[in-house]
């Protein structure tokens, strides 16, 4: 390994081809409701949290784009250690482009044990959690103005827990785009595939699940400040026992930015789209999700930002009680979330980043049938939490 080049950023160094980026994190923070509870149970307590990383990266050329990254999190509390976790992380992506074709893999590995927040919420117990997922997507300029492109994934989830059931997801997409203009593409998709869910409780089934749907949207700059994109369609997933018989729902899809001035931009998210309940068999959840955020650099010279972020959601739980046997319960519910966050950054160099601010949460969850909540944990909740973090890396 050679030595820094004075040429090159801080903490960037090769090996051969190889690009070596280390990286880490420490952020100290302080909450009123660690266990995101109510009531009696709520508590306050402090939370370190330290990340360290490291991420190699192959030279940049026009053939091959490949990374992996490899990080590490421990999450210290203050007063209650009995409920330090920690996580491991691995990400790998490797890209090749040539002639008309550009391919892509990437996959993900990550083993976390930690506090559950929002419907996923157990309470003061730490959820072990296993994740395994890869992706394949290719990408072929058929003509001058279209393009055709093609994907497959596989996620693999599982909670060592006997309060939700582990889940494997295969899917694939079809699609299509076409240039309308100079700035806007029509795009076309359809994607299918099956959700297996592997319950870890005896009272409780396995469950499978199809779902398949289509989107048709617009993507490009709309506007010389306006960019991204547009989808609008349909979705429907259907399982193969009773309880939620399948459900349909229109399917959207919205990611823009707005660029109000040099030093102010906007960004707009939103997806409505179904998923597979981890905490019943055959529920099916529909959820809305929306996101608002804003970057406000102070000064011209990029080491002043404000970071403001809005995020709102919506989840429809479906049970289809009429199923059941008599007197059974209505596992039907809904929730909905609401989340702020607030932070000023100061990054006096581009590999040195430090930042305090303060985050809002809040959870309400309505039951059906309230006799359904003793069987699911998940209750409403409001925290606040104060943080101050510094960054080392790219």
């Amino acid at each position: 390994m050679r030595a820094q080049d004075p040429f090159e950023p801080w903490l960037r160094y090769h090996l051969g081809k190889v690009v070596i980026l280390p990286s880490a994190q420490v952020q100290s923070s302080y909450t009123d409701n660690l266990f995101s509870r109510q009531g009696a149970l709520r508590v306050a307590d402090g939370i370190t949290a330290v990340s360290p990383g490291i991420k190699l990266k192959w030279d940049e050329n026009a053939v091959v784009d490949a990374s992996l990254e490899y990080r590490h999190g421990e999450t210290l509390i203050w007063e209650r250690s009995e409920y330090n976790s920690n996580s491991d992380t691995v990400d790998a992506k490797v890209g090749y482009s040539a002639a008309k074709w550009k391919v892509t893999g990437t996959g993900h590995f990550s083993d976390s044990r930690a506090l559950q927040t929002g419907n996923m919420n157990l309470g003061n117990q730490l959820l072990h959690t296993t994740e395994a997922r890869g992706a394949i997507t290719g990408v072929y300029d058929w003509t001058a103005k279209s393009d055709l492109n093609a994907s497959l994934s596989y996620r693999s989830t599982d909670y060592d827990s006997f309060f939700f059931n582990d889940q494997q997801d295969i899917g694939g997409k079809l699609g299509a785009s076409y240039e309308i203009t100079s700035r806007l593409r029509l795009t076309l998709d359809g994607k299918g595939g099956s959700t297996a869910a592997s319950a870890n409780s005896n009272s409780r089934r396995s469950t499978d699940s199809l779902f398949y749907g289509g989107l048709v949207g617009l993507r490009g700059s709309f506007t010389q400040k306006l960019s991204g994109s547009a989808r609008v369609g349909y979705e429907t997933r259907q399982f193969d026992i009773g309880g939620a018989s399948g459900a349909s729902t229109p399917a959207f899809g919205l990611e823009l930015k707005y660029q109000l001035s040099p030093l102010t931009q906007l960004a707009i998210a939103y997806d409505r789209s179904t998923s597979l309940a981890a905490w019943q068999e055959g529920q099916i959840t529909i959820r809305d999700t929306l996101s608002l955020k804003g970057i406000q650099a102070i000064g011209i010279a990029g080491r002043w930002f404000v970071f403001g972020n809005g995020r709102l959601g919506f989840g429809d739980y479906q049970w289809d009680v009429s199923s059941q046997p008599p007197g059974s319960l209505d596992l039907s519910r809904s929730d909905w979330s609401l989340g702020l966050d607030l932070a000023l950054q100061y990054r006096p160099q581009p590999w040195l980043s430090c930042a305090v601010g303060y985050a809002f949460d809040r959870y309400q969850v309505q039951f059906e049938d309230p006799r359904s909540s003793q069987f699911i944990l998940a209750s409403s909740y409001v925290s606040h939490r104060v943080f101050l973090s510094v960054s080392v890396g790219y």
